[in-house]
């Protein structure tokens, strides 16, 4: 049951420790803490190869008593990150919904199961704005219908206008075009001209007679002015 590694990994790997020394503020001794920790695996560094061939190698893991003398033993499931390298291996991986990364070269890193999800990521991403963005338009697109029915309303309105001159030049008329029927005038009495008769002689003389009594008026008048002027 082993497994070439494709990706880095932090394995639980048995034995793997790290400690640190502090001084004991009472006593004064050293005072060692050993802590259990992950190993940390790159298949890319050459320095962790287990397995070389030629020029090039690879990183290659197991279960307890399931490998090669220089496989790394590994405690847990297999990863995505973990290229079968037996029937058992295979079996095993086989019963998990992901398929493994078959090596380390651009091609495989894309096809990966991590960048499988990322990508996954990213599309949902890019539906939700593409969703945001859509309701945006359409709360848009009520405000926009609004104008444009006022507009349309506006239009037809005047298309209506220049469809009949009478509207226009008579703003009197009624909303259906039609000059309304005038109210009957009132009715008043009339009379008859009279007829134009040349004066006689006696209405002359009397017209003349109160004219010149008129102008002897108006000059004593104008003497009284001038001698109560003078005193």
């Amino acid at each position: 049951m082993r497994w070439k590694l494709t990706e880095a990994h932090y394995l639980n790997v048995p034995g793997t420790k790290w400690e640190f020394t502090i001084q004991n503020r009472v006593t004064g001794k050293p005072q060692r803490k050993v802590f259990d920790v992950p190993l940390y695996l790159n298949p890319e560094a050459d320095s962790d190869w287990n397995v070389r061939e030629g020029f090039d190698g690879y990183i290659a893991v197991c279960h307890e008593g399931r490998g090669n003398p220089n496989d790394i033993v590994f405690v847990g499931d297999p990863t995505p990150g973990m290229f079968p390298l037996d029937d058992e291996a295979r079996a095993l991986t086989a019963k998990f919904a992901w398929k493994p990364t078959t090596g380390t070269d651009e091609e495989a890193k894309m096809a990966s199961f991590g960048n499988q999800i990322l990508n996954g990521l990213i599309d949902q991403m890019s539906d939700l704005q593409v969703k945001a963005t859509q309701a945006q338009s359409v709360q848009g697109m009520d405000q926009l219908i609004a104008v444009m029915t006022q507009m349309m309303q506006q239009q037809g309105e005047l298309i209506a206008r220049l469809a009949n001159p009478l509207v226009m030049a008579s703003p009197e008329l009624n909303q259906a075009g039609l000059r309304p029927e005038p109210e009957p005038e009132q009715a008043v009495d009339v009379e008859e001209p009279l007829d134009e008769a040349e004066p006689t002689e006696e209405e002359i003389a009397e017209a003349t007679k109160a004219a010149q009594q008129k102008e002897v008026a108006s000059a004593e008048k104008a003497l009284n002015r001038m001698s109560s002027r003078r005193i």
